[in-house]
This record gives structure tokens, sequence and C-alpha cells, in this order.
């Protein structure tokens, strides 16, 4: 929208900017409302409505044991509820051994991107793979 808008046009801009500021307080009520019902849960959390210039920004991990379905169907709801939003998510599941995908991917993380209102699974090349001798092991 702010793209087809001039700069002359203070008005039109202020205006987009009070909608666009009214459905993120909708969503991000949404959001809040979407942890309250999952509470209590071994996810951490922080939720900035406004830093800097930023609005909305979500921080979380888990070190849950095992795999539960909580963080992708965070995910899920991000990308179905707030197409404009954008994230990347990295996990490490030891036991993620293939039953999965039909590829092992203990020794590795997994990078999960939230983009254009979907969630996508990619490998990453920064952390993985690791070694035995890694931070994971003990000595």
């Amino acid at each position: 929208a702010y793209a087809v808008l001039g700069h002359d046009d203070s008005t039109a801009l202020e205006a987009e900017d009070a909608r666009r500021r009214s459905e993120d307080r909708i969503l991000f009520s949404n959001l809040r409302a979407w942890f309250d019902a999952r509470e209590p849960n071994s996810l951490e959390w922080n939720f900035f409505e406004d830093k800097n210039y930023d609005s909305g920004l979500l921080q979380f991990c888990d070190a849950k044991n095992h795999r539960t379905s909580l963080i992708w169907d965070l995910m899920s709801f991000i990308a179905s509820e707030s197409r404009g939003s954008y994230g990347l998510v990295y996990v490490h599941d030891n036991e993620d051994t293939g039953k999965r995908t039909s590829t092992d991917y203990s020794q590795s993380y997994r990078a999960w991107r939230i983009l254009d209102g979907h969630v996508s699974e990619h490998d990453d090349p920064h952390f993985s793979p690791f070694s035995v001798k890694s931070a994971f092991e003990l000595p």
C-alpha cells in the first residue's frame, strides 16, 4: 500500500499506518491468547509489541527432551494469521533419525523458515553437521 502512496499524501499514509496498527493489535491479542491457551508448557517466549521501529518481535525457545508439535503449531499459527511475518527457527533433534523424512538429521540442525504465509524446512550450512566431539556430547 505504501508504494502507491506518494510522499505528499501524508493523510493517506497516516490512515494506512492507523489501519496497520489496528490489525497488529488484533494479531498481538490473538498471539497472546494462543500462548495463554497452551500454558503451562516448556516454551519460553518474549514478545515485544513495539521495539524501536519494529512491530511484533517474538523470540522463543524450547528445550524439551522430546519433540512435540508445539513449535510447529506456533509457526503455522504465525504464518496463517500474519502472512507478512517472517522468521527463522533452528531446531536440533537428536531423535530425528529418519522416521519423519527418511533422512537421518540427528547430527544436524534444521532451519525452519516462516515467509509469505508458509513454513518450510531447509538444510543448515552453518551449524551442521556437527561431529560427535561437539558441545552436545559429554566428555
